[in-house]
């Protein structure tokens, strides 16, 4: 069989123009001897060193004397590989460069000890326990990730992307597309150790972030170029951080800039620029702007090639950071930084899109979100042994998602609607640290505020269905969560923290004690949450035993949750227990590798509950007062149903491995690049009555003539009490189950290998267990002709949930990099082969309700974000799944 004319002349037309885009590059550096080379020896801050220093260049013998400030000459008589040898204030540092063209200037960065002045680069924390860090030379060119640093975040231990469950990660309102007959998590952006999306924290240099990456995972909301370092606490970590019972996602962004540089990047999916400048000897600026353009690049380019369930966002972000030490001591920092994402799936949005004429099949939802943080740092240090940081940022956050159901006979618009989330977060810090005893002894305490005012509400609802108000004024009428969402609802939440801690170090021991204070004030609840880290290292064998454990608190975050008309505020704040022992061993100057086994208990998880509800609260909603004036006056006082409640509970236990050779230090060349294993389970438990059909429409029966006066609970069971003066025991009868995101096994291995200065290879593999479902076993026939004019089917779930498990998910993405260096800059062309061999990783499942259960239905939803393909079709209707391939050219002056 052969593979249509067309799609195969593209590939090939493609493939032939990204190598000879590469390998134009290979030969216009060719150069003549004498190769002349200036050398220029630098501090931190881009500023020639104070003293005298002498320079061997141990390859060719030359010996060369350099006064503080000096130009400093050397001819060569090839390019190559040269080992400089710098004594500087009896200090001896190693660098290894390559020349490649005269007049290069190759700049030695050698360690000045500086008094006074503020400290540049952020103190960091010495704990090794439950954190991974990458810094950007390690990371900028991660394989597979579209130029996006952050996704190495994906590669470490016991991270990995979530499965979107539900509708939103700020508003679900109960509702459930997954058809699943069993949950037990949330939607977001990532698991950390079993703990849920919304367990987990996001930081940009110290402020919050509404969410790091970008609709479905395809990018972060940062720019590559202006990211310092990436840390990841999955599991026992500072007292001073708060608001998570998961982890925490640290992203530093550069504090001081060496000499202004510009960067442009174009590629296949989007265009990015950034801009690094010194203000003056004491300031910088930094900033980043990109824009993703996949729609007009995919549905324009080659619309055949891209597979029907494809779901690609139209992206963009931006950055801006300037710091000034206002005078010695004094460091005042300004930083704004914002996203937005557009992913619009109504047929009138299909129908712009794509002029092609070609059937587009992707679902009838939208989603626009975005996010704006401002915020300003002032530090104080006068000098070594204290420092004062405060924080005050404002995080503004709107979420549009946009339904539209339509008739699967006639296409008419049966429902649409734009549901509207807003959230307003202000958050205050305050961080004082004090060297008591120096290098042995310090100190650290500081407070915290959060304030968050959360809105949601219904807009631009339309209908084309002679029924839709009949069915609207329904469900107004008996849904309490329906009338929430179109009159609209708010609620407000004040957080207040404070922590100590102590950090003793002493010939190889490390003790941290520290304890932190959270009140959440809906509950009206204080909560006190020890914590402790402690270490050993046997400086000799470069080995170091750590242990710690912690209690972690964090308030209900969705206001559907915590909604005064249709949820449950008096609901209490979430809570963990952390325990985790490893070992860290250095090997040699670039090797280490770290075990470590931990053991996360979940309590007082809010989780969906339908048996929940306040027998006496108030009927004040406005619209009964105004429709239903003779109901609310004959019942001021009614059972309200709260949906939601503190029931459930779990664990995630386990190991990490985790083995990282580290890049090549001065632009040498050489291999780096770590692997990294996990193996888990996370089980979760609603505790929910679990009552059969008969059962269920029994109490139904029965409830249907009796008030509900009085209820409590024993143990996690339910004792409801009637105006009949009948009593009903709702037993417990939940059981364990594998949480819906846990993934038994999780292994990634990242390798980049600096040929030259001139050519970098790098890849990626990944592997993971899938996530748990319910298997379907058969359907049930539903007649519904008065509705449709057609037959459904029903699926019919196994009773063991969360049993069965989708294929596992793998992937191998390559990308190659080619640099040509200039005395201004360099140009870095690349290419990369996303998911090489084409694989197809399911995400979930998908019954074909206008038919039977059979071989093909249930069929599988693929991930076509994380693991992009193109479809090749056959002359006979066989397809062929390629990789996506990414070209692109970074430009830097």
């Amino acid at each position: 069989m052969s593979i249509s004319l067309l799609s195969l002349e593209l590939s090939e037309n493609i493939l032939k123009l990204l190598f000879i885009f590469l390998l134009s590059y290979t030969s216009i550096f060719s150069q003549s001897n004498p190769i002349e080379v200036e050398l220029q020896l630098k501090n931190s801050g881009d500023e020639s060193v104070n003293s005298s220093s002498i320079i061997t260049v141990v390859e060719t013998g030359k010996v060369i004397r350099a006064n503080a400030g000096s130009k400093i000459q050397i001819s060569f008589e090839k390019t190559g590989f040269y080992t400089f040898k710098v004594l500087n204030a009896d200090k001896l540092e190693t660098f290894r460069k390559e020349v490649t063209y005269s007049g290069q200037v190759i700049k030695l960065y050698v360690k000045e000890i500086l008094k006074g002045g503020i400290e540049v680069v952020g103190e960091k924390e010495k704990n090794k326990l439950s954190r991974y860090t990458l810094n950007q030379d390690e990371i900028k060119r991660l394989p597979g990730a579209q130029g996006d640093s952050l996704k190495a975040a994906l590669t470490l231990p016991g991270v990995f992307p979530a499965t979107p469950v539900g509708l939103l990660s700020t508003a679900q309102f109960n509702v459930n597309i997954t058809g699943q007959p069993y949950r037990n998590s949330d939607r977001g952006d990532f698991v950390l150790r079993g703990a849920g999306p919304r367990a987990n924290q996001y930081y940009f240099d110290g402020f919050p972030v509404s969410y790091p990456f970008h609709l479905g995972g395809q990018s972060s909301v940062f720019n590559n170029n202006l990211i310092r370092e990436i840390d990841v606490q999955s599991g026992v970590y500072s007292s001073r951080y708060g608001y998570a019972t998961g982890g925490l996602l640290n992203i530093y962004s550069k504090n001081e800039v060496r000499r202004n540089q510009y960067t442009i990047n174009l590629n296949t999916f989007l265009s990015d620029a950034s801009m690094e400048v010194k203000l003056g000897d004491k300031g910088f600026l930094l900033s980043g702007v990109r824009k993703s353009y996949p729609n007009i690049f995919l549905l324009r380019a080659f619309p055949q090639g891209i597979p029907e369930d494809a779901k690609y966002a139209d992206y963009g972000d931006y950055q801006l950071k300037t710091g000034y030490e206002i005078f010695k001591g004094h460091r005042l920092t300004l930083q704004v930084f914002g996203s937005r994402d557009r992913q619009a799936y109504t047929r009138t949005q299909a129908e712009l899109e794509n002029s092609s004429g070609q059937p587009d099949n992707r679902p009838p939802f939208g989603l626009d979100r975005r996010f704006n943080t401002t915020g300003i740092q002032y530090v104080f240090q006068p000098g070594d042994r204290f420092k004062n940081t405060l924080r005050i940022s404002r995080n503004d956050f709107q979420e549009l998602f946009e339904v539209k159901f339509t008739s699967p006979l006639t296409a008419e618009n049966v429902f649409g609607l734009q549901n509207v989330t807003t959230q307003n977060l202000v958050f205050i810090e305050n961080i004082s640290s004090l060297q008591i005893f120096k290098d042995i002894l310090k100190l650290e305490a500081g407070l915290n505020y959060r304030y968050r005012n959360i809105g949601l509400k219904a807009e631009n609802i339309t209908s084309t269905n002679s029924l839709f108000r009949d069915v609207f004024n329904n469900l107004l009428n008996s849904s309490p969560t329906f009338r929430a969402l179109i009159d609209g609802d708010g609620i407000k939440a004040k957080e207040t923290g404070g922590f100590a801690e102590l950090q003793f170090e002493y010939k190889g021991l490390r003790v941290v004690p520290g304890v932190r204070v959270d009140r959440y004030d809906l509950a009206n609840e204080v909560q006190v949450s020890p914590r402790g880290i402690a270490s050993y290292t046997i400086e000799s064998w470069r080995t170091t035993f750590s242990g710690g454990g912690g209690i972690y608190r964090n308030a209900p975050v969705g206001i559907e949750q915590i909604s005064r008309k249709s949820g449950n505020p008096n609901l209490r704040m979430e809570t963990s227990e952390h325990l985790a022992l490893g070992v860290n061993q250095e090997i040699g100057k670039d090797f280490s590798v770290k075990v470590e086994g931990f053991r996360n208990i979940f309590k007082d998880l809010v989780t969906n509950d339908s048996f929940a509800y306040d027998p006496y609260a108030l009927n004040n909603n406005p619209r009964d007062l105004v429709d239903r004036r003779a109901f609310v006056e004959a019942n001021p006082i009614f059972p309200r149903q709260r949906f939601y409640s503190n029931s459930g509970d779990g664990f995630s236990e386990g190991f990490e491995l985790f083995l990282k050779k580290s890049a090549p230090s001065n632009g040498e060349s050489g291999w780096f690049g770590w692997i990294s294993y996990s193996n888990s389970v996370t089980k979760r438990n609603n505790h929910q009555p679990t009552l059969t059909n008969t059962e269920r429409n029994n109490r139904a029966l029965e409830n249907s003539t009796r008030t509900l006066i009085g209820q409590t609970k024993i143990g996690n069971s339910y004792v409801n009490y009637y105006d009949d003066n009948r009593f009903e025991i709702l037993y417990d009868n939940d059981k364990q189950y594998l949480y819906d995101l846990d993934r038994t096994h999780i292994f990634s291995s990242v390798f980049g290998w600096r040929i030259s200065s001139r050519w970098q290879v790098g890849g990626r593999f990944r592997y993971a267990t899938n996530v748990p479902i319910t298997k379907i076993n058969g359907s049930t026939q539903v007649n519904q002709q008065a509705t449709f004019g057609l037959n459904l089917f029903l699926p019919e779930y196994s009773d063991q949930y969360n049993s069965y498990r989708l294929p596992p998910v793998h992937q191998l993405d390559i990308r190659i990099d080619r640099f040509s260096n200039y005395d201004w800059g360099y140009i870095n062309p690349y290419i990369e082969f996303i998911n090489l061999y084409g694989r197809r990783n399911p995400a979930s499942e998908n019954f074909d309700n206008t038919r039977p259960y059979s071989p093909g239905n249930p069929s599988y939803n693929y991930d076509t974000l994380n693991s992009p393909y193109i479809r090749v079709s056959y002359s006979d209707g066989r397809l062929l799944f390629l990789p996506m391939i990414n070209f692109g050219m970074e430009v830097r002056f």
